[in-house]
């Protein structure tokens, strides 16, 4: 078939790894791969320039290497398509919701024979193709050993810092954060060993028997047109059909994607398909009435329950607009706040109070774990004090007196020798509710000795409300949900005088990055850096640290800033997505922190084990980190 007017190219690069060294082998990853691979291929059918490299260890003596990815990267990138198609299919594993790596065959003896995700997704959208289109059909479970957390990966898109703006990128994740991708039996009569990836499938039958709601016209020169699939729909057309065929299959599960669309029509779509006989409804028709029936339908439903997506923008919604009210959510929701443990972070963030504050102005309390020491930087030494609190509060001040503490870092060391490295806020208490090791809420609120705290007290509730609604979305991965949904607004509610709460300055600034809202980002950064609070009676004024994360989304994490005023705080991420933002940008920090950062616990925010915390403190003892 001749190439239609529209000209469109397209390259692939499909990698499937059945034996990773460090986990069983898997039966159906590089038959997925090649599947994805042979239907790239069929596009030329339809008048698409298609080139594809299928790179899979389906023969028994093949190897798949990140050497021979980058390599077949770095050539896709020469040929300078419309879009790039990655397919990644394997096991997978991840510290985060977002930090994430595909296992290559050599893994068990090298620590970097691994693919990171999110540095796929940073610096693909920053590469020669405008539109980049990832598949990962791969478990997203958090790593359960010490030998897996110790898995470095490392990039398949070259560092190229000189193309101007950026890229859309599209992920197509087979499940949702800490869920399984599911391999299935062809039939129920087939061979035990022929599997087939099921969200692959999923998406194949999509792609090669689209629905008429699926596909959209889209004109071209001299009166032609084609029909396509748009990104977007395909999303919509997912997320409710691979929980359906779950359900449906036998034995049933339980498999929902977790689809990111940046792209946009009519220049960025998925596929070319044959024309259809039915004309399909318009795309804002469809995702509203899906939206709509999802949201306020209550009782049994002809469609699949609501996506994380649209349960973070319902509570987001209402959390940020005001007028929204504060009723409860449609049933629907409230199941899956419940199912993906999003509920369970909101109540949890709702418990992490702090102490009111202290007479330096500036410390932490602790909730839960009992704490085996604190060590900190660029100041005296943290003060316990005694606590007579029934619920077992931990008090501890940082500074000797009124308003003498100094940006640094507070190395907290808990009851089985995990810890966290947690900035110190002249100004602010942090406060930790911690479980069995792990951090599972941070907040910092404005000590009661700042001009600024009769602010957040008047307004007290419904900062507490957009804190939970933040944090519960980086739990589950909807960050960049978060950031769509709220635009602006997030900005507005975390300063007052330049600055109101840093937690949810730090996840606004992962929000706005995550979707390439580099304007916002940097309105973050310049608040930041600009904040400054001032004690009740006017006398004393202190410059605050600009978190570490916001620091380096900003593109300012480098000497200068970390040494003149106000500083940055603490030495490493306080999330662990910002890790892997670490490697996408090829920063390296000092090598105890670097040590440090392969012994991290899998969660939300930085939780190192007993060996990263011993690391950090030789370096931070020795006045090498602040």
């Amino acid at each position: 078939m001749a190439t239609l007017p529209l000209g469109r190219s397209v390259i692939g690069v499909c990698v499937g790894v059945n034996r990773p060294g460090l986990l069983p082998p898997l039966t159906a990853a590089a038959s997925g791969a090649r599947r994805f691979h042979d239907w790239l291929l069929r596009q030329r059918d339809h008048g698409v320039a298609v080139e594809s490299t299928l790179i899979t260890d389906e023969e028994a003596d093949a190897v798949v290497t990140r050497a021979a990815v980058l390599t077949a990267v770095k050539a896709a990138l020469k040929r300078s398509g419309d879009v790039l198609f990655l397919y990644l299919a394997g096991h997978g594993i991840a510290h985060s919701a977002y930090e994430e790596k595909l296992l290559l065959s050599s893994v068990l003896d090298d620590d970097a024979e691994a693919i990171n995700l999110l540095v796929v997704r940073e610096r693909s959208k920053r590469c020669s193709i405008p539109h980049v289109i990832v598949i990962y059909d791969a478990c997203r479970t958090y790593a359960n050993t010490e030998r897996l957390r110790q898995v470095a990966g490392g990039p398949v898109f070259p560092l190229d810092a000189d193309r101007r703006g950026a890229g859309h990128v599209d992920f197509f994740y087979a499940c949702a954060p800490d869920e399984s991708s599911f391999e299935v039996a062809e039939n129920s009569g087939a061979h035990p060993n022929n599997f087939k990836a099921f969200f692959t499938e999923s998406l194949l039958a999509a792609l090669e028997r689209p629905t008429p709601d699926l596909i959209e016209n889209l004109d071209l020169s001299a009166g032609q047109s084609v029909t396509v699939i748009p990104c977007a729909r395909l999303e919509l057309m997912l997320e409710r059909d691979v929980p359906r065929r779950a359900a449906e299959s036998t034995p049933a599960f339980d498999q929902s994607p977790d689809i990111d669309v940046l792209s946009h029509m009519p220049a960025e779509f998925f596929a070319v398909v044959p024309a259809p006989a039915v004309a399909a409804p318009h795309l804002d028709d469809l995702a509203s009435v899906l939206f709509d029936r999802l949201s306020l339908e209550p009782g049994p439903s002809t469609v699949a329950p609501p996506s994380k997506a649209q349960m973070v923008r319902w509570h987001a919604t209402r959390a940020f607009t005001p007028s929204h009210g504060r009723e409860a959510p449609p049933a629907a929701l409230d199941s899956i706040a419940r199912s993906t443990g999003f509920a369970r972070v909101i109540e949890a963030v709702r418990k992490t109070k702090g102490r009111w504050g202290f007479e330096t102005h500036c410390g932490f309390t602790v909730i839960g774990d009992s704490v085996r020491r604190i060590d900190v930087s660029n100041n005296p030494a943290a003060e316990f004090l005694a606590n007579d609190s029934p619920s077992g509060e931990r008090h501890y001040r940082i500074g000797k007196q009124a308003w003498d503490a100094r940006g640094g870092t507070a190395l907290i060391e808990f009851r089985n020798g995990s810890g966290v490295a947690l900035p110190i806020l002249p100004g602010y208490i942090g406060a930790l509710l911690v479980e069995d090791g792990q951090l599972q809420a941070l907040t910092y609120t404005l000590s009661k000795g700042t001009r600024e705290y009769a602010q957040y007290e008047a307004r007290r509730e419904e900062v507490d409300q957009r804190r939970a609604v933040a944090i519960g979305s980086a739990s589950i991965g909807q960050l960049a949900e978060l950031g769509r949904t709220i635009g602006a607004a997030l900005p507005d509610y975390i300063r007052v005088d330049k600055a109101l709460d840093p937690c949810l300055g730090v996840l606004a600034a992962h929000a706005y990055h995550l979707i390439g809202d580099e304007e916002q980002l940097n309105s973050v950064w310049r608040w930041m850096s600009a904040a400054e609070l001032w004690s009740v009676d006017m006398r004393s004024r202190v410059r605050v640290p600009v978190p570490f994360d916001v620091a380096l989304l900003a593109g300012r994490l480098d000497a200068a800033h970390a040494i003149r005023a106000p500083g940055i705080a603490p030495c490493c991420p306080w999330l662990s997505i910002g890790w892997a933002q670490l490697a996408a940008a090829d920063i390296v920090l000092h090598p105890a922190i670097s040590q440090a950062g392969r012994h991290r616990q899998p969660g939300t925010w930085t939780t190192f084990s007993a060996d990263g915390i011993g690391v950090l403190r030789e370096a931070l003892l020795a006045e090498e980190i602040r």
